[in-house]
């Protein structure tokens, strides 16, 4: 939000005051926000005014340039207008937050994907030494196999889900 780190849970340090601690809360939709810590609040215009020291109008095309929104700033703006501009906004703000998620998310389970993996091609190559004689393969190494190959292919297609969120 206009450069503001949320935490999954809405809440970020609040810029307006000396915040140490996560007191501003940014409710999604065009809800708007609050601060618990300077108790001031309001909509996504509010907050670009409070930040920047703009007024109404100034605040309002600061967000069309930043975010184009597509607000024709040479007409007169309603208060309706406003509200639906800063609904817009913080629409495209909730969007974006939730891509960030979903790209996370598919990188954990990358991740995750790639650890079992590994540890099935350690556990290969710890069974590979026990394996090299005449009895031929065990059933704990044909089942590591097994799971190493499952591993990488599920490795694989999270690798693709993971780069699609790129």
């Amino acid at each position: 939000m206009n450069g503001i780190q949320v935490n999954r849970s809405g809440f970020a340090v609040c810029p307006l005051h000396g915040d140490r601690d996560a007191s501003l809360k940014v409710y999604g939709g065009a809800r708007g926000w609050v601060c618990y810590g300077c108790h001031k609040g309001g909509d996504v215009i509010n907050l670009v005014m409070e930040l920047y020291g703009l007024s109404f109008r100034d605040a309002i095309a600061r967000l069309n340039e930043d975010f184009s929104v597509g607000i024709d700033l040479d007409r007169k703006l309603s208060p309706r207008d406003a509200f639906l501009a800063a609904a817009k906004f913080a629409q495209r703000q909730e969007d974006l937050k939730k891509a960030e998620l979903k790209k996370a998310a598919a990188e954990r389970a990358y991740w995750k994907a790639f650890d079992e993996w590994r540890r099935c091609d350690i556990l290969l190559m710890e069974l590979e030494d026990q394996q090299r004689g005449p009895g031929g393969f065990t059933p704990e190494f044909a089942q590591a196999l097994r799971r190493r190959a499952d591993a990488y292919e599920e490795m694989k297609i999270l690798d693709e889900r993971r780069l699609n969120y790129g």
